[in-house]
């Protein structure tokens, strides 16, 4: 909601409101699994640059960092939920 807030786009805001309840658990599947200090601290890095490229209206890093957010959140799930062959 936070990134809504910060881009000015109500559109974002609006949408994360709705996924609030996935999102929560999703986030507690995350933090379910043992992660070290080095881990929460890489997801606090990778946050904090795709909000402070939001705040600097910088397009091109914000997407960016996003989408490296996106990239290591899959992997992560990936290692949580493994996905079955067929």
């Amino acid at each position: 909601e936070q990134l809504g807030r910060m881009s000015g786009n109500r559109l974002v805001h609006l949408q994360v409101q709705g996924l609030r309840p996935v999102i929560e658990q999703v986030l507690r599947r995350f933090s379910g699994g043992r992660r070290s200090e080095a881990d929460w601290r890489a997801t606090l890095t990778r946050h904090r640059r795709v909000a402070d490229a939001v705040a600097a209206r910088d397009e091109a890093k914000a997407l960016a960092a996003m989408l490296a957010h996106f990239e290591a959140a899959d992997d992560r799930l990936g290692k949580l939920f493994p996905r079955k062959r067929e």
